[in-house]
């Protein structure tokens, strides 16, 4: 019986060393966590997914990326003004004058656009060792309606035009808008032409453009519903020279948008 139970004692203290070594790697991971240095919570996502120690973690983007935390992500951005979270409702349903007046320090953070918790924090969540190159554009509000105000010889509409998550090239761009049926209004797209820098693997500064774009009635235009799509084209030569010796990797923009319906769709209707 003595030997039994000193078999039995033993066997206790193994195993509770097993279960010590088993729990340990879950404590390091949520340990030296910081919600001020990893605000997106990609950190711990990406330790918990490899296996790994949030120390590790750190470990693997500073080596790969050079990012020692997640702030450093964004840390060209301006910081958000107070408004930021009313701002941000403002995606889901305004006037054009009212998305116009969103300042910049607002619009460019990443956490402003809905799909950054969807699919922009995948692209650390799930990153290589070797950074992949890559390029695309995402538009926001890809969709928009409005009707003509009665004895009203404009329209406006405010759309974000932005490098889509992941991106690592510098993106050339150049907007332009077109109207089907065709219609006696003119229009203007400001800024016509600009440059989007990357978001990966870390989200420079200019990442995002506000574009306005007014309509003006030039003629008589009959009641109707117009369809108004803003397309996108190669820049200009010299912008294209400029930015290629003053920015690397560059590529046209139009190059990586192939979606026949454009860059957004604005919807007019034309009371009687």
């Amino acid at each position: 019986m003595k030997k039994l139970i000193e078999k039995g004692i033993i066997g206790i203290i193994f195993l509770g060393i097993v279960l010590a070594g088993c729990i340990q790697p879950t404590q390091e991971r949520t340990a030296e966590y910081s919600a001020e240095k990893e605000p997106f919570g990609i950190f711990a996502a990406f330790a918990q997914k490899h296996g790994l120690t949030i120390a590790q973690t750190r470990e693997f983007f500073k080596k790969n990326m050079g990012i020692t935390q997640e702030s450093k992500i964004i840390e060209q951005l301006p910081s958000p003004s107070e408004t930021f979270e009313k701002d941000k409702l403002k995606l889901l349903g305004s006037t054009a004058e009212e998305l116009d007046a969103i300042p910049k320090e607002n619009y460019s953070q990443p956490t402003f656009f809905g799909d950054f918790e969807t699919s922009g924090r995948d692209q650390w969540i799930n990153a290589e060792a070797t950074t992949p190159m890559s390029h695309g554009i995402i538009s926001t509000p890809a969709d928009q309606y409005a009707t003509l105000a009665p004895e009203s010889k404009e329209m406006r509409a405010t759309l974000f035009v932005r490098a889509a998550w992941g991106s690592t090239y510098y993106q050339g761009i150049k907007l332009y808008a077109t109207i089907s049926p065709e219609a006696a209004i003119q229009f203007h797209v400001n800024p016509e032409q600009f440059l989007l820098e990357p978001t990966f693997p870390t989200i420079h500064q200019n990442w995002v453009e506000k574009i306005s774009i007014r309509g003006e009635l030039t003629g008589n235009v009959e009641p109707g519903t117009y369809v108004i799509t803003i397309k996108m084209s190669d820049p200009d030569i010299e912008n294209v020279t400029k930015w290629i010796e003053t920015r690397e990797p560059y590529t046209n923009g139009n190059g990586s948008f192939t979606d026949p319906r454009g860059v957004a769709t604005l919807t007019l209707n034309v009371p009687e």
